[in-house]
């Protein structure tokens, strides 16, 4: 009876020793697995926020372009409007200016000695009837570009300053009128002619 009750013991012994280094290795393979886990929450904490930080700069990036690109159509559409507003203004003025005949018709009964003042005359009337034709030409078969018009512009000026000279050439035309009357008179009268330095 003693014999079977130590067997007994020495068994649960045995299977108490076994439990215990099952303990040990259960609580070693706990604690690996605790460290793994915690390994593995920072790495997806870190991940999830670089992701984040991705995905802000992602859409800042987006937005910024976005912004730019709103601004730059913004800037062309201002530009385009104002060449529009430019060039029908520009149009209408040629047009009210086609529309209206000169209002000093030209009359060049100029005749004079001088050898160059027929070849000035021919060059200024040339120069004053083909501005007209230009000016127009260039409104309609060039494109409606800012150095164009400013060309157009430059015509529709000599055409202003044409028909400001326009008095001024009559003037002369006057002068020179008077200085042959002037001349016939002192011939008819038999004195000497002294002419006129009115250039």
């Amino acid at each position: 009876m003693a014999n079977m009750s130590e067997s007994y013991i020495n068994k649960f012994q045995r299977q108490l020793d076994t439990l215990a280094q099952d303990k040990l290795r259960l609580e070693a393979e706990f604690g690996n697995l605790k460290g793994l886990v915690k390994d593995l929450k920072n790495k997806s904490k870190d991940e999830i926020s670089k992701r984040t930080e991705m995905e802000n700069e992602f859409k800042k990036k987006d937005v910024d372009e976005a912004y730019m690109s709103k601004a730059e159509l913004e800037a062309l559409l201002e530009g385009l409007a104002d060449q529009i507003h430019f060039s029908r203004q520009l149009y209408e003025e040629m047009r009210e200016l086609q529309s209206k005949p000169p209002t000093h018709p030209w009359c060049c009964p100029w005749t004079t000695t001088a050898p160059w003042s027929g070849s000035i005359i021919a060059e200024v009337k040339a120069q004053y009837m083909e501005i007209p034709n230009c000016s127009w030409a260039e409104a309609e078969t060039r494109p409606c570009t800012r150095s164009s018009m400013r060309s157009c512009r430059r015509w529709l000026g000599t055409w202003d300053d044409l028909h400001r000279t326009n008095p001024e050439i009559s003037e002369k035309n006057r002068t020179s009128a008077n200085s042959r009357l002037r001349s016939r008179a002192s011939k008819a009268r038999g004195l000497p002619w002294r002419p006129c330095h009115c250039w």
